[in-house]
């Protein structure tokens, strides 16, 4: 999955909508786990692919949060592509994006087991906390929070389009 080819593959032959059915599926069918799905994503470096970004020729500006561990907290970096061949150095960049995504899947993993344990040992306390005698987190809830957290290193990048070029006639 590793290979340019499967990636270029699955931009030709793969329908998006069928891209987003076997994601969801992933985040929530039937013994989902959203975390490990979407780390597999990463780790197969099918994030790119999956998670479209807009084509080449589109400019895209902003900057990416990179660099969080322990001792340092995460860092948004400058990044900027334009269809010049010189700035298509990014590639580097988007991969370190996608790994602190798959940090901070971890993070939101370890976040949600701790919630869940003071669920187990005071439900009341839970409850207190959120003002609602509710479930605390619903299907839908764990699927969009996965997405979210996964996507957060990316939130600051804007991509434009190109403009086409006129086609004006002129007479003489």
């Amino acid at each position: 999955a590793v290979l340019p080819q499967v990636h270029d593959s699955l931009h030709l032959k793969v329908s998006r909508e069928r891209v987003g059915k076997e994601l969801m599926g992933m985040l929530c069918g039937k013994g989902a786990k959203p975390s490990q799905a979407l780390d597999w994503v990463a780790h197969l470096k099918l994030a790119g692919s999956v998670f479209c970004v807009p084509p080449p020729n589109w400019n895209v500006q902003g900057t990416l949060l990179l660099g969080g561990h322990t001792c340092n907290p995460p860092q948004y970096v400058p990044y900027h592509v334009t269809d010049d061949p010189s700035h298509h150095v990014a590639a580097p960049l988007r991969e370190a994006a996608w790994e602190e995504s798959r940090r901070l899947l971890s993070c939101l993993d370890r976040t949600l087991e701790s919630h869940t344990q003071m669920l187990r040992e005071d439900p009341n306390n839970v409850v207190d906390l959120i003002h609602a005698k509710k479930k605390v987190v619903s299907v839908v809830d764990v699927k969009m929070l996965h997405l979210a957290v996964f996507v957060l290193p990316f939130q600051h990048l804007v991509g434009t389009e190109p403009k086409k070029p006129s086609h004006k006639q002129h007479t003489v």
